[in-house]
């Protein structure tokens, strides 16, 4: 292909990144690279070098910022084999997005004096003064120097416009009215935006015109028009959200929405000002919409499974690369138990974690392929009044949402009893009380001691406001929705108006997001039970004793209930699912799964959460495709339950459940009943017993789960605090 076709095509990859299709300009933007690099031909460095540089500006707006500075250094090398006008200009543009890289707070590289000395560097280049001139204002902005900011961008704009750059002058009075809202002068900010505004609907593109709506939002939300506002307010999130679902593969989707939760941070503050029920009508339903948008945007296309499309040869690839990883952890494992050979543990801890990346890779790029995977179909409009109408009377929904505050945070606790009206209590927080909030999460990790605090007595009110406790009737079922910092914290053993746990007179059970409810799926149910434990696994992991006695307890209960419909089996050290018939896509078949055995989720590494059984590491992320029709999972001494908030170093957003949840529900599976930390394995028979004991007798996984906890509670709270169930309520 000639230089010139594919610097048209470079074009044609920029203008579908205008319209907002970021990933599509991505995988045009990759091919041509490899085109250019293909070519043997010395006049095609210059335009590889542009396409380097659209790819970095790509890269940066979907946040992958490690590979958009490694994009721009390729770029930089390639600049020197240039002629020195072309050089400088390349030059200049690689300074131009370094800066705004490193100036960018919510990125791991964020570097604000290495930004300022790139802009020196591009102003010393003198070779595009309106460049270094729109620099300076984009760094003034980032820094929220909002004077600076307008000042700088009023010379840009002329620039702009005197050029005929009609686009770009515009995306600069936007942000010129962005700066004169935050200065709290409304007047000069009205012009600018609503001219923006009008220009963006007419032209786009969305990302912009979206932005331009949420500003005009809050503009007349100070103006004191709430309705106006919340209507601007709603336009911008649907245009958002559209954007959000363009990403199919889960990381691409996180590191695009790490930004984008200001307009539900926005959006909630113009829905409450609207006062009374709707008010809080509003900003609950905003607060739910902010939770769980990949979760979302997969429960709206479960029925479609991973593989569907998929290339017969990728999934040998992934197969291998899964049995690999299985036998480096095995290794792994093993030389952990002698404590011997530290330089082969570092040389296998490396060869993991790579294994690990290039099937996470593989997997990402498989989603991005497959142009049915969690993009055919849109979540329905989520109306909470007719979800709270639809939820049965004894299901108590109690809601959190936290809005960041200069001085700490604000926790808005949204509930509604019987007769569904919405109640809503502010509590703010300050930054020492986050912080002591932080510090309890962080202990919940690992083997707690005996008598390990699980929450402190001083925080319980700020959680539990007394409001709720008093509404509260013994037998109300609580369906719980945390946020941010409350998420995995065991709620249910905060303490009751009689100092009782919360559990101990209400079965409490927990859901992502509320959002959730309309995507509930009937299921075909069936009559058999899956118990499958090991004891002794080949990963180097110590011996679970009791898992014998639970799955013969367990099997002779259900046996009972249902001849001839239980299946149970002991998965040996060199044994595994596979040969006993028994894969992950067979499960479908049961109503009931129950798995004793060991299990691992590496916070850096989500999808690497593993049940081990025998010599296979049942990985989450094959459950992607195994349809699964189970009214509640039970995994027993599995520390599963954990939620990881980074991914390669990489912040995630969105408030995404993480781990185990994600492919399991999925999957099909209604309710899950996981440890949030290291489960004790005595302490686990017990509680299981008590479990399907109550299970057998028809009761819901949420009563059944309180019948269990009440039954160990006089044990040390650490021994049973940790189980947590989660998942789609019950309607009775």
């Amino acid at each position: 292909m000639q230089v010139a076709q594919l610097a048209l095509k470079r074009q044609l990859a920029m203008l579908d990144f205008e319209e907002g299709s970021i990933p599509d300009a991505q995988s045009a933007l990759d091919g041509i690279i490899q085109d250019f690099r293909n070519l043997d031909d010395a006049n095609a460095r210059y335009d590889e070098c542009l396409a380097l540089i659209d790819r970095a500006t790509v890269l940066r707006y979907s946040h992958r910022w490690q590979e958009a500075i490694d994009d721009l250094n390729a770029c930089a090398d390639l600049a020197k084999s240039l002629p020195l006008q072309a050089s400088r200009a390349i030059l200049a543009g690689v300074y131009n997005i370094r800066a705004k890289l490193y100036a960018t707070s919510l990125s791991p590289i964020s570097k604000p004096e290495a930004a300022h000395e790139y802009l020196s560097r591009l102003q010393a280049l003198d070779f595009n003064n309106l460049a270094a001139m729109e620099l300076a204002a984009d760094l003034a902005y980032q820094e929220g120097d909002w004077q600076t900011a307008a000042q700088n961008y009023r010379l840009v704009e002329k620039a702009f416009s005197d050029q005929g750059m009609k686009r770009a002058a515009m995306a600069v009075k936007l942000r010129i009215g962005h700066s004169l809202l935050e200065q709290g002068d409304l007047k000069e900010a009205e012009p600018e935006i609503e001219t923006a505004q009008a220009f963006f609907e007419q032209y786009g593109p969305p990302d912009l015109f979206a932005k331009s709506k949420i500003h005009a939002a809050r503009l007349w939300l100070k103006k004191g028009e709430p309705e106006i506002a919340w209507e601007l307010a709603q336009f911008a999130l649907e245009l958002v959200e559209s954007a959000i679902r363009k990403f199919r593969a889960l990381f691409d989707q996180q590191r695009f929405v790490l930004d984008k939760l200001t307009y539900y941070q926005y959006a909630f503050e113009i829905g409450l000002a609207r006062g009374g029920m709707e008010g809080i009508l509003r900003a609950w339903t905003i607060a739910e919409r902010a939770k769980s948008f990949y979760l979302c945007q997969l429960m709206a296309n479960a029925d479609i499974r991973f593989f569907e499309g998929v290339d017969s040869s990728e999934i040998d690839q992934l197969d291998e690369l899964e049995r690999q990883l299985d036998e480096c952890e095995a290794a792994l494992g093993r030389l952990k138990q002698t404590n011997s050979n530290p330089d082969r543990q570092k040389q296998l801890e490396e060869q993991l974690r790579q294994l690990s990346e290039s099937r996470l890779k593989l997997l990402e790029e498989m989603m991005r392929k497959n142009p049915r995977w969690a993009a055919t179909r849109v979540p329905p409009t989520f109306d909470l009044e007719a979800e709270l109408k639809k939820l049965d009377p004894a299901w108590i929904p109690l809601s959190y949402f936290w809005q960041p505050q200069a001085d700490g945070a604000t926790l808005h606790v949204f509930w509604a009893m019987n007769d569904r009206e919405p109640q809503h209590i502010a509590v703010s927080w300050s930054s020492a009380e986050l912080e002591q909030l932080d510090d309890s999460r962080r202990r919940l990790r690992g083997k707690l001691k005996a008598m390990a605090k699980i929450f402190p007595d001083n925080l319980v009110e700020r959680v539990l406001p007394p409001a709720i406790i008093e509404a509260l009737q013994p037998g109300q079922r609580l369906l719980i929705s945390p946020h941010g910092r409350l998420r995995a914290i065991p709620l249910h053993v905060l303490p009751n108006r009689h100092g009782e746990p919360l559990i101990d007179n209400s079965p409490v059970q927990y859901l992502p997001t509320l959002a959730l409810l309309p995507l509930q799926k009937p299921v075909a149910r069936s009559s058999g039970v899956l118990l499958m434990g090991c004891i002794k696994d080949g990963f180097g992991h110590d011996s679970l004793e009791d898992v014998q006695a639970e799955l013969d307890t367990l099997n002779q209960l259900w046996s009972a209930k249902r001849p001839s419909q239980v299946t149970s089996r002991l998965i040996p050290t060199e044994g595994s699912p596979v040969q006993f018939g028994l894969p992950p896509t067979k499960w479908g078949d049961f109503d009931f799964l129950h798995i004793a055995c060991h299990g691992e989720f590496p916070e850096e590494r989500p999808l690497d959460a593993a049940l081990y059984l025998g010599k296979e590491a049942l990985r989450v992320s094959e459950f992607f495709a195994a349809p699964l029709n189970a009214k509640l999972v039970s995994l027993s001494a599995c520390s599963l339950g954990s939620q990881t908030q980074h991914h390669f170093g990489v912040d995630l957003a969105g408030d995404e459940w993480l781990g185990l949840y994600l492919p399991l529900f999925y999957a099909g599976a209604q309710t899950l009943l996981v440890s949030l930390w290291e489960a004790n394995s005595e302490q686990a028979v017990p509680i299981m017993k008590a479990l399907h004991t109550a299970l057998v007798q028809e009761v819901s996984p949420a009563e059944a789960f309180q019948q269990a906890i009440k039954s160990v509670k006089h044990d040390p709270k650490p021994f049973w605090a940790n189980w947590y169930l989660v998942g789609f309520p019950e309607n009775l």
